[in-house]
Formats: C-alpha cells, structure tokens, sequence
C-alpha cells in the first residue's frame, strides 16, 4: 500500500507525534480497505 513507506519512515523515529501519525495511518488504511472493497451481492 501506498502509505506503507510512510509506516517505515514513521517506525524509524520515536517521539509522541511519530505514534500519533502511525496510529492516524492505520486508520486510514482501514478506511481504504472498507472504502474500496467490493462485495458482490451486497445489500441484494
């Protein structure tokens, strides 16, 4: 995923600002996932 690099970069330092973005991250990519997964069937 595009926001994995960011993750590593992020992993690298150690500070309460690094730990509230990678937290905002996996969020986002949770987003992403629900946002871009397709059920067929859905709601039928």
């Amino acid at each position: 995923m595009r926001l994995q690099g960011l993750k590593d970069r992020l992993a690298a330092t150690e500070d309460d600002e690094a730990e509230e973005l990678r937290e905002e991250i996996e969020e986002l990519e949770g987003r992403i996932n629900a946002l871009t997964s397709f059920r067929s069937g859905a709601g039928v």
